[in-house]
């Protein structure tokens, strides 16, 4: 099965939204409920396993690793045990050109413009917390410490201060990263903002509310 995206498209917003591993599924219903409510286009992962990971070509792949040769080439290699670059170039190959065809559709309508904000939506299940993320990121702020695995990150400056004001943990990413693929990696490359909203799976009221405060600050 190919990459693709769902797209709810509900008009003119200086924000695209943007949700793709099908098992965050609190993820999902929170901007399906934001959506009934806000303009601007959201992007829904097209994953009929329900899985963090999709299937190309009978592979694995993680989607969010998918936005760089580099990320995909990596991604096939980790999750896939018999996949080896000597004895699958051809087959690797054909999935790069694949996506990045399939990218090339996409990517000028997820990436907003320069000024405009893309929100990606996602939920932790195995203790994933803001602390992982201490090491690449210039600076964060504890609002919320009983809660390290409900947070925002960001990667531009005036975002992350008004998010200092909520009520939630902030982390500050403007960092060079090395190249995983990521969609964080890709649009902070492009010098576009970028906010994505990490909530532990489950907490439906808390993503909501963390959204809804993170659109009225940031629009």
């Amino acid at each position: 099965m190919p990459i693709n995206f769902k797209i709810i498209n509900k008009g003119n917003s200086s924000i695209n939204y943007i949700w793709v591993h099908a098992n965050e599924t609190t993820a999902e219903k929170t901007l399906l409920k934001h959506m009934n409510t806000n303009t601007g286009k959201a992007f829904f992962i097209d994953n009929p396993h329900n899985k963090r990971e999709v299937l190309i070509e009978d592979m694995l792949i993680d989607p969010n690793r998918i936005f760089s040769s580099i990320g995909i080439i990596e991604s096939l290699l980790s999750l896939n045990v018999n996949c080896s670059n000597n004895e699958h170039t051809e087959k690797i190959n054909k999935i790069v050109f694949l996506i990045e065809n399939k990218l090339k559709i996409y990517l000028p309508i997820i990436i907003p413009e320069h000024g405009k904000l893309l929100i990606a939506m996602h939920n932790n299940l195995d203790g994933y917390s803001i602390y992982d993320e201490v090491n690449d990121s210039d600076d964060l702020c504890l609002n919320d410490k009983e809660n390290p695995n409900d947070f925002f990150l960001v990667n531009n400056l005036s975002d992350y201060n008004k998010l200092k004001n909520t009520a939630y943990n902030v982390l500050l990413q403007t960092k060079t990263r090395l190249d995983d693929g990521s969609l964080s990696c890709r649009i902070s490359k492009e010098g576009r903002r970028y906010l994505n909203i990490e909530v532990r799976h489950g907490q439906t009221e808390k993503n909501y509310l963390m959204l809804d405060a993170a659109v009225k600050l940031l629009k």
